[in-house]
């Protein structure tokens, strides 16, 4: 699995190259909304980077709405820039998804979820804002910039927000990310106590003017004896005329149990891998449509839209 994602980034690498003319049609969205993201540029979409890093919200003059649609519901996110301070507010965490925090729940819950094709229900919602500290207001190989970034996210069960924050840096094609945030797991009984934990993320990634490549380690850790969960994840995104093309690998180590579909049962397996694959189209300068593959974490497909507004 490894070797066949490698083999996609080379095959990114070599295109990229000989994409002299990348963007072409969709200059906003790669130069502006995405590439104005300092952490995780290679993700496929604002929403999906911010999860992890509050400082990933895009800075620069804009606003746009994200939707990504799988049954039996959409999830939103709203971004807005004012040029050098951004927020991004979604009623969703985007926890269980490919690209966010890992998600809690009872395993006869998580069993039948799966069983359904459900996706998890959250009980947050989470605001994120990020300010540009710092900026040489150049481009190219010459740019410098540096973003901060603050995350709250209320959870509805237990009426209570927790705090995160985040740096993230660009230098150049170089981008770099820290992030830190407290959280909690709760279920709607009052004899349930809240489950609470932290989880820290550091980023790297190469953004050229047609290939972004990103590579994500995320830990999530408890007090009272919790063996941490690790995940790292590799993305690499190839942006060419009017299309944004994504793969990843999502590698995942933890006690939790991996669903089976073949035996419709829970297996325990320390380590557990998958992949996620999209595509994005810009039917117009200010509107992509895309379709994704196991966002949900799923095997699933789902589509997606993004739409802005200046």
């Amino acid at each position: 699995m490894k070797f066949a994602l490698l083999v996609f980034i080379l095959l990114l690498s070599h295109a990229a190259e000989a994409a002299s003319d990348g963007c072409i049609g969709i200059e906003s969205y790669c130069q502006g909304f995405r590439r104005s993201s300092s952490s995780s540029p290679a993700y496929p979409s604002t929403s999906s980077s911010v999860s992890l890093n509050p400082a990933a919200v895009p800075t620069n003059k804009s606003l746009g709405l994200e939707m990504i649609y799988f049954k039996p519901s959409p999830d939103f996110a709203l971004v807005t820039g004012t040029g050098r301070v951004g927020a991004a507010l979604s009623p969703t965490s985007a926890e269980e998804t490919f690209f966010g925090n890992p998600g809690f729940e009872l395993s006869g819950d998580y069993l039948q979820r799966h069983i359904e094709k459900k996706k998890f229900v959250s009980q947050k919602i989470a605001l994120a804002t990020a300010v540009n500290v710092w900026s040489n207001k150049s481009s190219g190989l010459k740019k410098l910039s540096v973003n901060l970034g603050l995350l709250g996210r209320y959870n509805k069960i237990t009426k209570s927000i927790k705090p995160g924050g985040g740096i993230s840096a660009i230098a150049g094609p170089l981008t770099v990310g820290y992030a830190y945030a407290e959280d909690e797991f709760a279920i709607d009984d009052p004899t349930f106590i809240p489950f609470q934990y932290k989880t820290a993320t550091y980023s790297v990634g190469l953004s050229l003017k047609s290939l972004a490549v990103d590579y994500s380690n995320l830990t999530l850790s408890a007090e009272n004896g919790f063996v941490p969960i690790k995940i790292q994840l590799v993305t690499a995104s190839l942006l060419l005329q009017k299309w944004i093309i994504t793969a990843a690998q999502r590698t995942e180590n933890s006690l939790r149990p991996e669903y089976d579909k073949t035996t419709q049962s829970l297996v325990f397996k320390e380590k557990k891998t998958d992949v996620f694959g999209g595509v994005q189209f810009a039917v117009h300068k200010k509107v992509l449509i895309g379709a994704f593959y196991n966002y949900y974490l799923l095997d699933e497909l789902s589509v997606g839209l993004t739409v802005f507004a200046f």
